[in-house]
Protein backbone atom coordinates (compact mmCIF):
# COMPACT_ATOMS: atom_id res chain seq x y z
CA UNK A 1 0.00 0.00 0.00
CA UNK A 2 1.20 3.36 -0.81
CA UNK A 3 0.54 5.35 2.03
CA UNK A 4 1.47 8.40 0.48
CA UNK A 5 -0.61 8.36 -2.04
CA UNK A 6 -3.67 6.70 0.21
CA UNK A 7 -6.33 9.08 -1.74
CA UNK A 8 -5.66 7.28 -4.85
CA UNK A 9 -7.83 3.71 -4.77
CA UNK A 10 -9.99 5.08 -1.35
CA UNK A 11 -13.01 6.68 -2.89
CA UNK A 12 -14.01 3.46 -4.91
CA UNK A 13 -16.24 0.22 -4.18
CA UNK A 14 -18.68 0.58 -1.33
CA UNK A 15 -16.80 3.89 -0.07
CA UNK A 16 -18.47 5.54 -3.09
CA UNK A 17 -22.07 4.24 -1.58
CA UNK A 18 -21.72 5.08 2.01
CA UNK A 19 -20.71 8.70 0.97
CA UNK A 20 -23.57 8.60 -1.64
CA UNK A 21 -26.16 7.66 1.18
CA UNK A 22 -24.53 9.51 4.29
CA UNK A 23 -25.83 12.88 3.81
CA UNK A 24 -29.70 14.13 3.48
CA UNK A 25 -30.75 16.39 0.82
CA UNK A 26 -31.96 18.33 4.20
CA UNK A 27 -28.82 18.29 6.00
CA UNK A 28 -27.05 19.34 2.78
CA UNK A 29 -29.41 21.98 1.97
CA UNK A 30 -28.75 23.40 6.22
CA UNK A 31 -24.63 22.98 4.93
CA UNK A 32 -25.46 25.59 2.06
CA UNK A 33 -27.48 27.80 4.52
CA UNK A 34 -24.39 28.53 6.70
CA UNK A 35 -21.98 28.77 3.36
CA UNK A 36 -24.39 31.73 2.25
CA UNK A 37 -24.80 33.38 5.18
CA UNK A 38 -20.66 33.67 6.29
CA UNK A 39 -19.33 34.29 2.77
CA UNK A 40 -22.47 37.15 2.42
CA UNK A 41 -22.54 35.22 -1.16
CA UNK A 42 -24.42 37.91 -4.15
CA UNK A 43 -26.97 37.00 -6.41
CA UNK A 44 -25.31 34.68 -9.03
CA UNK A 45 -21.69 34.90 -7.42
CA UNK A 46 -19.81 32.45 -9.18
CA UNK A 47 -18.37 29.62 -6.91
CA UNK A 48 -15.65 26.63 -6.51
CA UNK A 49 -16.46 23.53 -4.66
CA UNK A 50 -12.87 21.59 -4.07
CA UNK A 51 -13.35 19.12 -4.11
CA UNK A 52 -16.92 18.31 -4.45
CA UNK A 53 -17.16 15.01 -4.40
CA UNK A 54 -20.52 13.65 -5.12
CA UNK A 55 -21.58 17.01 -5.77
CA UNK A 56 -23.86 17.54 -3.50
CA UNK A 57 -23.46 21.12 -2.43
CA UNK A 58 -22.75 21.71 -5.66
CA UNK A 59 -26.23 20.50 -6.91
CA UNK A 60 -27.83 22.80 -4.10
CA UNK A 61 -25.87 25.83 -4.56
CA UNK A 62 -26.80 25.80 -8.68
CA UNK A 63 -30.00 25.11 -7.58
CA UNK A 64 -30.14 28.60 -5.42
CA UNK A 65 -28.53 30.34 -8.77
CA UNK A 66 -25.02 30.74 -8.26
CA UNK A 67 -22.65 29.35 -10.98
CA UNK A 68 -20.32 26.63 -9.93
CA UNK A 69 -17.54 24.70 -10.92
CA UNK A 70 -16.95 21.06 -9.52
CA UNK A 71 -13.67 19.81 -8.85
CA UNK A 72 -12.74 15.99 -7.23
CA UNK A 73 -10.49 13.24 -8.90
CA UNK A 74 -12.86 10.68 -8.38
CA UNK A 75 -15.07 10.36 -11.40
CA UNK A 76 -17.08 7.66 -9.82
CA UNK A 77 -17.99 10.07 -6.90
CA UNK A 78 -18.66 13.45 -9.44
CA UNK A 79 -21.07 10.69 -11.68
CA UNK A 80 -23.96 11.06 -8.98
CA UNK A 81 -23.36 14.50 -8.79
CA UNK A 82 -24.01 14.51 -13.14
CA UNK A 83 -26.79 12.54 -13.09
CA UNK A 84 -28.62 14.97 -10.83
CA UNK A 85 -27.93 18.17 -12.48
CA UNK A 86 -28.95 16.41 -16.13
CA UNK A 87 -32.12 15.58 -14.41
CA UNK A 88 -32.75 18.75 -12.99
CA UNK A 89 -31.43 20.73 -15.58
CA UNK A 90 -28.44 22.04 -13.23
CA UNK A 91 -25.43 23.98 -15.36
CA UNK A 92 -22.17 23.16 -13.37
CA UNK A 93 -19.03 22.95 -14.57
CA UNK A 94 -17.56 19.30 -13.60
CA UNK A 95 -13.86 19.21 -13.77
CA UNK A 96 -11.77 15.99 -12.78
CA UNK A 97 -8.61 17.18 -11.25
CA UNK A 98 -6.31 16.66 -8.11
CA UNK A 99 -7.42 19.73 -6.19
CA UNK A 100 -3.30 20.90 -6.49
CA UNK A 101 -3.29 20.99 -10.00
CA UNK A 102 -6.45 23.48 -10.49
CA UNK A 103 -5.06 26.97 -12.48
CA UNK A 104 -7.86 29.30 -12.39
CA UNK A 105 -7.21 32.89 -12.03
CA UNK A 106 -8.81 35.64 -10.70
CA UNK A 107 -12.49 34.08 -11.28
CA UNK A 108 -14.57 32.90 -8.45
CA UNK A 109 -16.42 34.82 -5.81
CA UNK A 110 -15.89 31.93 -3.80
CA UNK A 111 -14.23 29.08 -2.77
CA UNK A 112 -15.51 25.72 -0.89
CA UNK A 113 -13.35 23.44 0.55
CA UNK A 114 -15.86 21.13 2.76
CA UNK A 115 -16.13 17.88 4.96
CA UNK A 116 -12.26 17.36 5.57
CA UNK A 117 -11.07 17.73 2.75
CA UNK A 118 -8.13 19.74 3.54
CA UNK A 119 -4.32 17.30 5.22
CA UNK A 120 -4.64 14.62 2.45
CA UNK A 121 -1.30 15.63 1.42
CA UNK A 122 2.37 16.87 3.27
CA UNK A 123 3.03 20.25 4.39
CA UNK A 124 3.86 21.70 0.89
CA UNK A 125 1.19 20.33 -1.05
CA UNK A 126 -1.40 21.23 1.34
CA UNK A 127 -0.16 24.99 1.21
CA UNK A 128 0.16 24.68 -2.37
CA UNK A 129 -4.07 23.72 -2.13
CA UNK A 130 -4.10 26.97 -0.23
CA UNK A 131 -2.22 28.91 -2.38
CA UNK A 132 -4.07 27.40 -5.36
CA UNK A 133 -7.75 28.33 -3.94
CA UNK A 134 -6.26 32.35 -3.36
CA UNK A 135 -5.22 32.40 -6.90
CA UNK A 136 -8.50 31.15 -7.92
CA UNK A 137 -10.34 34.11 -6.33
CA UNK A 138 -11.03 37.75 -7.44
CA UNK A 139 -9.79 39.96 -5.58
CA UNK A 140 -11.60 39.96 -1.80
CA UNK A 141 -13.14 36.96 -2.62
CA UNK A 142 -13.46 34.87 0.13
CA UNK A 143 -12.32 30.87 1.00
CA UNK A 144 -14.27 28.75 3.18
CA UNK A 145 -12.64 25.47 4.80
CA UNK A 146 -14.59 22.94 7.38
CA UNK A 147 -11.90 20.61 8.60
CA UNK A 148 -10.98 19.04 12.10
CA UNK A 149 -7.66 20.62 13.83
CA UNK A 150 -5.88 19.57 16.63
CA UNK A 151 -7.69 21.54 19.38
CA UNK A 152 -11.13 19.55 17.76
CA UNK A 153 -9.82 16.08 17.51
CA UNK A 154 -7.21 15.76 20.17
CA UNK A 155 -10.00 16.41 23.41
CA UNK A 156 -12.12 13.62 21.78
CA UNK A 157 -10.24 11.13 19.78
CA UNK A 158 -10.94 7.85 20.25
CA UNK A 159 -9.32 4.26 18.67
CA UNK A 160 -12.17 2.32 17.26
CA UNK A 161 -15.58 4.05 15.57
CA UNK A 162 -18.26 2.24 13.74
CA UNK A 163 -21.33 3.02 12.87
CA UNK A 164 -24.31 2.42 9.77
CA UNK A 165 -25.33 3.96 6.61
CA UNK A 166 -28.05 2.06 5.68
CA UNK A 167 -26.63 -1.96 4.90
CA UNK A 168 -23.00 -0.85 4.95
CA UNK A 169 -21.12 -1.11 8.22
CA UNK A 170 -17.94 1.53 8.42
CA UNK A 171 -15.66 0.34 11.18
CA UNK A 172 -12.68 2.62 12.02
CA UNK A 173 -9.30 2.13 13.40
CA UNK A 174 -7.55 5.19 14.30
CA UNK A 175 -3.54 6.07 15.02
CA UNK A 176 -2.28 9.10 15.65
CA UNK A 177 1.16 9.66 15.06
CA UNK A 178 2.36 12.38 17.45
CA UNK A 179 5.60 12.83 15.36
CA UNK A 180 3.55 13.38 11.98
CA UNK A 181 0.46 14.95 13.16
CA UNK A 182 -1.15 12.37 10.97
CA UNK A 183 -4.27 10.51 12.02
CA UNK A 184 -4.31 7.40 10.15
CA UNK A 185 -7.20 5.12 9.90
CA UNK A 186 -7.71 1.85 8.81
CA UNK A 187 -11.53 1.80 7.63
CA UNK A 188 -13.52 -1.71 7.34
CA UNK A 189 -16.27 -2.03 4.93
CA UNK A 190 -18.78 -4.61 5.40
CA UNK A 191 -21.69 -5.75 3.47
CA UNK A 192 -23.08 -9.40 3.69
CA UNK A 193 -20.76 -11.37 2.90
CA UNK A 194 -18.59 -8.06 1.39
CA UNK A 195 -15.71 -6.70 3.35
CA UNK A 196 -13.79 -3.66 1.92
CA UNK A 197 -10.50 -2.12 3.27
CA UNK A 198 -9.12 1.55 2.84
CA UNK A 199 -6.46 3.35 4.69
CA UNK A 200 -6.27 6.90 5.10
CA UNK A 201 -3.83 9.42 6.64
CA UNK A 202 -4.61 13.32 6.86
CA UNK A 203 -2.54 15.91 8.97
CA UNK A 204 -4.20 17.46 11.48
CA UNK A 205 -2.99 21.25 12.02
CA UNK A 206 -3.46 23.61 14.92
CA UNK A 207 -5.57 26.66 13.97
CA UNK A 208 -2.19 28.89 14.47
CA UNK A 209 -0.93 26.26 11.73
CA UNK A 210 -3.57 26.85 9.59
CA UNK A 211 -3.67 30.44 9.86
CA UNK A 212 -0.12 30.78 9.14
CA UNK A 213 -0.39 28.99 6.23
CA UNK A 214 -3.58 30.66 4.82
CA UNK A 215 -1.30 34.21 5.32
CA UNK A 216 1.22 33.04 2.90
CA UNK A 217 -1.39 31.62 0.54
CA UNK A 218 -2.68 35.30 0.55
CA UNK A 219 -5.20 35.38 2.65
CA UNK A 220 -5.46 38.31 4.82
CA UNK A 221 -8.86 38.59 7.32
CA UNK A 222 -9.93 35.58 9.59
CA UNK A 223 -13.04 34.17 10.55
CA UNK A 224 -13.24 30.76 12.96
CA UNK A 225 -16.22 29.31 13.57
CA UNK A 226 -16.59 26.26 15.65
CA UNK A 227 -20.17 24.99 14.22
CA UNK A 228 -22.61 26.30 11.66
CA UNK A 229 -24.54 28.05 14.37
CA UNK A 230 -21.80 30.38 14.30
CA UNK A 231 -20.45 29.62 18.24
CA UNK A 232 -16.56 31.06 18.79
CA UNK A 233 -13.69 28.74 17.43
CA UNK A 234 -12.34 27.02 20.26
CA UNK A 235 -10.94 24.00 22.29
CA UNK A 236 -13.12 21.29 22.17
CA UNK A 237 -15.18 22.50 18.92
CA UNK A 238 -16.65 19.91 17.25
CA UNK A 239 -15.75 21.49 13.43
CA UNK A 240 -13.44 24.35 12.63
CA UNK A 241 -15.30 26.28 9.99
CA UNK A 242 -12.15 28.81 8.53
CA UNK A 243 -13.31 31.54 6.72
CA UNK A 244 -10.56 33.38 4.74
CA UNK A 245 -10.54 37.08 2.62
CA UNK A 246 -8.06 37.34 -0.19
CA UNK A 247 -5.51 40.09 0.12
Amino acid sequence: MNKGNWFANFFTGLWVEVQVRLWTFESSAEQVDFIERVLKLPAGAKILDIPCGTGRHSLELARRGYRVTAVDHSEQLMYFGKKIAKKENLKITWVKSDMRDIDFKDEFDAVICMWGSFGFFDDNDNLLFLKKASQALKKTGKFLMDTHTLETLYPRLRRRLWNKVDDIYVLQDIELNIETQRVETTWTLIRGEVQEERFSSIKIYSYAEILKMAKIAGFNEFEAYGSMELESFGLGSRRLFFVAKKG
